[in-house]
C-alpha cells in the first residue's frame, strides 16, 4: 500500500511540472530590394514552418530534451517541464561533411555565392536558433530568421551578379 501511494505521489507531482505548451514557428524573410516595395512587401515574407524538425535543450546544453515535428501549420503542442529551452533546427544536429553536400547542392552559381567556411559552419551550429522559458501552459511564437538571397541556409554568402 505504502508503494502504491508513493508511485501515486511521484506522479501527481512529475505531471504538475509539466506545462502544456503550444510553440508556433515562423519562417520570415526580409525584403531583399529590388522595385520600390508597397509597405507589405517591405515588410518581407513570414510563412509556417511547416513539417519542421527541431530539438530542444535546457538552456545552454547541447544534449537534446526532446525532438518536436511541426504540423502542417508550423504548429507543436505538447507537455513541457517548466525552465529555460534553447531550440536548433534538425540540420545543426547533422555531421560537417553532410551539412557540406547539401550546400554544395546550393552552390551551383559560385559566380553570384560562396561558402563562407568551416569555421562559420561551427559557429553556426553551437548557436541556438532561439530560446523561450516555461513557466505556465500557453502559446509561443517562435520567428526564425532568414537572410537575403540565401533564405535559411547557413554560411552561405551573397556575392551578387559581377558588373560586366
Amino acid at each position: 500500500m505504502k508503494y502504491y501511494l508513493l508511485l501515486t505521489l511521484i506522479t501527481f507531482i512529475y505531471g504538475c511540472s509539466s506545462q502544456r505548451q503550444t510553440l508556433v514557428f515562423i519562417k520570415h524573410t526580409p525584403y531583399c530590394g529590388g522595385a520600390r516595395p508597397t509597405p507589405e512587401m517591405a515588410r518581407g515574407t513570414t510563412v509556417m514552418a511547416a513539417k519542421s524538425k527541431f530539438a530542444l535543450t535546457k538552456k545552454g546544453e547541447k544534449t537534446v530534451e526532446k525532438w518536436i515535428t511541426t504540423d502542417t501549420s508550423g504548429t507543436w503542442a505538447g507537455k513541457l517541464n517548466a525552465g529555460n529551452y534553447d531550440v536548433y533546427r534538425a540540420d545543426k544536429f547533422l555531421n560537417s561533411e553532410v551539412l557540406k553536400v547539401q550546400m554544395n547542392s546550393f552552390i551551383i552559381d559560385t559566380t553570384n555565392y560562396r561558402f563562407v567556411g568551416e569555421k562559420c559552419l561551427d559557429l553556426w551550429k553551437k548557436e541556438p536558433d532561439y530560446s523561450f522559458t516555461v513557466a505556465n501552459s500557453g502559446s509561443i511564437h517562435i520567428e526564425l530568421k532568414g537572410k537575403c538571397f540565401v533564405g535559411f541556409t547557413p554560411c552561405i554568402e551573397y556575392i551578387g551578379p559581377k558588373v560586366q
